[in-house]
């Protein structure tokens, strides 16, 4: 469907508080092996909020960039990177708004220590922000969104804690607990919001084994 997928190129890797603090990077101690950049569709359930009532299971997808080191070590900092493929508003829509996303989390074994934002282009409207929020890590779209659009670049620093594999996935497990909320507005003004998540078997971004 041509509309959702649109509509994820600018929730993946999109009414919260606008200002985020970001932390400066910390100087990166990263093992000598090499980074790994995987291209990753995510499939996505959405729900939209007519006025005659919601209607489930809109599906749509999401692919995007996603870089992470193949091996670290207990104590070291490294970064990973999420970056979702530009994409257009489709011709029936006149923009989005109102996007927040939850950014894809690890599954474990290391400590998030900063996170950063690069790229994206002029027809994001307001400037994106990042902000942790209850545990998660949101990235904030307050829009318009119009045209062909470019979101930023999601750019994370985790400390290796202990030994093992983490792995990386796209956050949110219903419309209730949706991994992103947008608005859709169409031509004649009418706003339609939308709550999404990804679909089980949630995929895998990208993986890094700590040694």
């Amino acid at each position: 469907m041509s509309i959702g997928k649109s509509l994820l190129g600018a929730l993946t890797l999109a009414g919260l508080t606008a200002a985020a603090t970001l932390i400066p990077a910390s100087p990166l101690h990263i093992s000598p092996v090499a980074d790994m950049t995987k291209t990753v569709t995510t499939p996505y359930s959405c729900r939209l909020n007519t006025p005659n009532g919601p209607v489930p299971g809109v599906p749509f997808g999401t692919t995007g960039e996603h870089t992470t080191p193949d091996a670290v070590k207990v104590g070291d900092q490294f970064e990973v990177t999420f970056d979702a493929l530009p994409a257009d508003v489709p011709q029936l829509l006149k923009e989005y708004r109102n996007t927040w996303i939850k950014v894809p989390a690890a599954t474990g074994n290391v400590t998030l220590k900063s996170w950063r934002l690069t790229g994206g282009n002029d027809n994001l409207g307001t400037k994106p922000t990042l902000e942790l929020k209850g545990g998660d890590l949101y990235l904030i779209i307050p829009g318009p969104t119009t045209g062909h659009y470019d979101i930023p670049a999601v750019h994370l620093t985790y400390q290796a804690d202990k030994a093992g594999t983490v792995d990386y996935q796209p956050v949110g497990k219903s419309y209730d607990d949706p991994g992103s909320k947008t608005e859709w507005v169409g031509i004649d003004g009418s706003v339609t919001p939308a709550d999404c998540y990804p679909t089980d078997p949630k995929p895998s971004l990208g993986s890094t084994v700590i040694k």
